[in-house]
């Protein structure tokens, strides 16, 4: 019986072998802490062939989960009131650097952080969604362009209908 509870209180968060053979290195992740969904899956495969994603040519959208206290949020480096919303936190001793696709008048940068807190407060986890990860060899990091922020309590996106 304590055997049965010890097994059940270490529940794996992790995508189902199904999802990971139909979804090929979409979640980079080991674990994504029962966040991402296969419609979420299966939205971003819609955008793209999942089966370039082995090229890792940078047009397929990878997931990555982590801790929301390990994640900073900046309306990042801009000039003339017009930045790009970054997200940055460390993989397994690699920083991850997300940026938006666009730079934003200052106004609307500070409603997408608005909607990032309220997204992420109170939330262990988040899993981000984006395309690219190139290695930045002179910032030691890898580069994304940050598509979709996800929680258990809602997400926000780049592309329209992108929150399932």
């Amino acid at each position: 019986m304590i055997f049965l509870f010890l097994l059940l209180s270490l529940k794996v968060h992790a995508l189902s072998p199904e999802l990971k053979i139909k979804y090929p290195l979409s979640v980079l992740t080991e674990n994504d802490y029962d966040i991402i969904k296969e419609k979420d899956l299966r939205y971003f495969a819609k955008l793209d062939d999942p089966g370039t994603a082995s090229k890792r040519d940078g047009g397929h959208v990878y997931w990555q989960c982590t801790e929301t206290r390990n994640v900073k949020w900046s309306c990042g480096e801009g000039k003339d009131h017009f930045h790009a919303p970054e997200l940055t936190f460390t993989l397994s001793g690699v920083k991850q650097f997300y940026v938006s696709r666009h730079n934003y008048e200052d106004p609307f940068c500070l409603d997408i952080q608005k909607k990032f807190f309220q997204i992420t407060s109170g939330e262990k986890y988040l899993c981000v969604g984006g395309s690219g990860g190139a290695w930045n060899s002179k910032r030691n990091l890898k580069e994304w362009t940050y598509e979709i922020v996800k929680t258990k309590r809602g997400c926000t996106s780049w592309f329209e209908g992108g929150c399932q």
